[in-house]
């Protein structure tokens, strides 16, 4: 191992502060998510890292929002899509990362809602749907392994 991944590997993070060091992150970054996007970097830099905070919204990505997805393929698989009501259910969405900081997710909920606003055919709103409904899942994977990150550095 470089000198840089045994730092990763002996870093250890106070109780009273469960933030990893930059320098940390940096490496550990490097090291583990070359391939995997920007939606994971992104929850690397701008997501606060709070385990709480990362429970929380675990909870809302499994939950409501698992409904509020199925929903929304409802409405949009329904003859006369209600436009209004999907918009709705986007900007939902979308204020929970808004809230949380992460842009490149927000920017893809507000990529799908442009496909609604210009009243597309329902074949591609539902692809919009789908596709930002991947993206959905793949941050809460990083979410996991985030949680299950600060869970290890915690213990020490």
């Amino acid at each position: 191992a470089t000198p840089r991944e045994r730092k990763w590997e002996t870093a250890t993070v106070s109780k009273s502060n469960p933030t990893v060091s930059e320098t940390e992150l940096a490496s550990y970054l490097e090291k583990h998510y070359k391939e995997e996007g920007e939606l994971e970097e992104e929850v690397f830099k701008e997501i606060p890292r709070n385990p709480e905070l990362l429970q929380d919204l675990l909870a809302l990505i499994e939950g409501p929002m698992v409904a509020d997805f199925r929903e929304l393929e409802n409405i949009v698989k329904e003859e006369n899509m209600d436009y209004h009501k999907a918009e709705s259910k986007l900007l939902k969405i979308e204020s929970v990362f808004r809230g949380v900081g992460a842009k490149k997710l927000c920017d893809k909920v507000l990529m799908c809602l442009s496909a609604f606003e210009n009243k597309r055919s329902s074949f591609f709103c539902l692809s919009a749907v789908e596709f930002l409904h991947e993206d959905v899942l793949s941050f809460k994977k990083v979410i996991e392994r985030l949680i299950h990150l600060e869970h290890n550095l915690l213990q020490g």
